[in-house]
């Protein structure tokens, strides 16, 4: 088998690459993935909602809940791997201090409100600022940042009131 130094210095950084990734990421299989014991898991493909690269993620759920998250390695766009925000999404989503109230001022004072409740008052404001001033004068800007079931409301939210 004729190969040349570079070749091999290139598939001896790549190899390197996957096993660190794999030591730093237990649980996770590279190029094999469908091969692992999934333990009764049902792998769901969806894209990474933290930014706008487009990596695709397979999910796997248990019940109702996520439970395990890996790179999709038929995506185009990251070929099964995933930067550090992607393969922690379901620690994100699942986590125990995640916001589940809003704070929304009330006669000058900030009171915790459900969010649902402070969804649909953004959602009416805007309503209201589209009907008095046209759908070019609401812009709205999210990130990765944001807590995901927040955002995931809120996105609904909007969509829904014809934005």
């Amino acid at each position: 088998m004729d190969i040349t130094r570079r070749q091999f210095i290139k598939s001896a950084a790549a190899q390197s690459a996957v096993a660190s990734a794999a030591v730093l990421f237990p649980g996770i299989s590279f190029g094999a993935w469908n091969n692992v014991d999934s333990g009764g898991i049902e792998w769901k493909k969806t894209p990474c909602r933290f930014c706008g690269t487009g990596c695709g993620l397979l999910v796997g759920v248990s019940g109702e809940r996520a439970v395990a998250v890996k790179g999709d390695p038929n995506c185009s766009v990251n070929k099964g791997l995933c930067c550090v925000k992607g393969y922690h999404s379901v620690q994100i989503l699942c986590g125990r201090d995640i916001i589940t109230k809003a704070l929304v001022r009330k006669n000058g004072k900030l009171v915790e409100t459900p969010l649902n409740e402070a969804l649909e008052l953004v959602a009416s404001k805007m309503q209201e600022t589209i009907k008095s001033h046209g759908k070019d004068s609401v812009a709205m800007y999210g990130s990765g940042q944001w807590p995901m079931p927040f955002a995931m409301k809120l996105s609904a939210t909007i969509g829904s009131i014809g934005i």
